[in-house]
């Protein structure tokens, strides 16, 4: 998992040297995402399972392209504005938290296919796992919508608007990352953490 919090830190840095270098965001509500319901077998795992490995092996290769995505859209917008046009960066900010969000949604529905890992309270884990990407969206939504709002007649005004909208995006991705940490602890599963290194990382 430490290896997959280092890539998401990443994608999250990213997003917001593109908001600082003068951009907007936009987003849509926010929606919880959790598996169906499955039965635990009595030793703690889930009767349906998948493989340790196989699990792995999804879960991140579509963790993996969500965060090439979020890095790409980020890398781009500063780019794609012209020095001194406000409207233009709003709409870039505005368009690139949109962006963010749909590929978010993306990932959530890619982890809910994936099934659970077969490790004690596997569906409870890819349950927290869930929790902590729709809070991402959240922020996400939540930045987009006070960067819609924010008027670009003043040019040094929005500079601060969105300075200070980027820092508070920033602590609370910090907030989920450290979520993923918790996560690691209250699974504490050798064979799913190397199987999650060895995936993640290539």
């Amino acid at each position: 998992m430490r290896t997959s919090l280092a890539a998401l830190a990443l994608a999250a840095a990213l997003v917001a040297a593109a908001c600082t270098s003068g951009t907007g965001s936009e987003a849509a509500p926010s929606s919880t995402t959790r598996l169906a319901t499955t039965t635990t077998t009595t030793d703690g795992h889930p009767a349906d399972a998948v493989p340790i490995d196989r699990w792995a092996t999804g879960f991140c290769s579509a963790f993996g392209a969500w965060s090439v995505k979020v890095a790409q859209a980020g890398a781009g917008v500063a780019g794609s504005v012209d020095p001194g046009d406000v409207p233009g960066a709003k709409a870039a900010i505005e368009d690139l938290f949109a962006r963010a969000e749909r590929d978010t949604d993306a990932l959530l529905a890619e982890l809910r296919r994936g099934g659970v890992p077969d490790v004690v309270d596997g569906d409870a884990l890819v349950d927290d796992l869930a929790d902590r990407f729709t809070d991402y969206r959240q922020a996400i939504a939540d930045a987009g919508k006070t960067a819609a709002a924010l008027p670009t007649d003043d040019a040094d005004a929005f500079q601060r608007q969105v300075a200070a909208l980027v820092s508070g995006v920033e602590a609370q991705l910090t907030e989920v990352g450290r979520s993923f940490e918790r996560i690691d602890a209250k699974y504490p599963s050798p064979e799913l953490r190397a199987a999650l290194e060895a995936r993640c990382s290539s």
